[in-house]
């Protein structure tokens, strides 16, 4: 048979394919290095700045600055006698064991918070009118601001709330105050307060 028999397939390199396959390693290790590197704020957390506290301090610190405006509250029993601290606090807060509690505003000496019986009011209810509870409110010296009351509703009135109101002896007479949304209600004078139903 006639003719130059055909070449042999050269076989590659594997110098140069070693090369190649380095080059091509690079170029994604720099695309991947590059990807990371932009997000690298959701990664490493930014600098902080100032002093931090920890939870425990900042949950006193947040609670001294609470009661510091609005007051303290300090629970009592009946007929307690309580001195307020007037430099540091707005008032006091006097809760009783029932929850029955009188907020007493500065400026003011001493408060005692007492409960109060049917049979130990000052003046007989007016007819139709319910006693539920009661409580007496006592500043030393006289009261200068507004106090504040607030009753806690017993089981049996739960579902009659539209049916209770707060009184306040004025000294002479009942004052019908009428009742917050939180059973509460406030008065220029301290003295006796009765939650009482229609």
């Amino acid at each position: 048979m006639n003719g130059d028999p055909s070449p042999a397939p050269k076989k590659p390199n594997k110098t140069l394919l070693i090369i190649l396959s380095s080059v091509v390693g690079f170029i994604l290790l720099c695309i991947v290095l590059n990807i990371l590197g932009s997000h690298s704020d959701s990664f490493m957390p930014g600098p902080t700045e100032g002093p931090t506290l920890d939870p425990q301090a900042a949950a006193a610190y947040a609670a001294t600055a609470y009661t510091n405006m609005y007051g303290y509250n300090l629970d009592t029993t009946s007929g307690q006698a309580h001195a307020l601290d007037c430099t540091k606090y707005s008032g006091m807060k006097l809760v009783l064991p029932s929850g029955d509690n009188a907020f007493i505003p500065c400026p003011a000496d001493s408060a005692v918070l007492s409960s109060v019986s049917l049979d130990k009011l000052p003046s007989s209810l007016a007819e139709g009118i319910t006693f539920v509870s009661g409580m007496d409110v006592q500043v030393s010296p006289s009261l200068s601001g507004m106090v504040s009351v607030k009753f806690t509703i017993p089981l049996a009135y739960f579902n009659k709330q539209d049916k209770l109101t707060i009184l306040h002896w004025n000294g002479t007479d009942w004052e019908d105050l009428g009742l917050g949304q939180t059973i509460n209600a406030q008065a220029p004078t301290a003295g006796v307060f009765v939650l009482a139903s229609r």
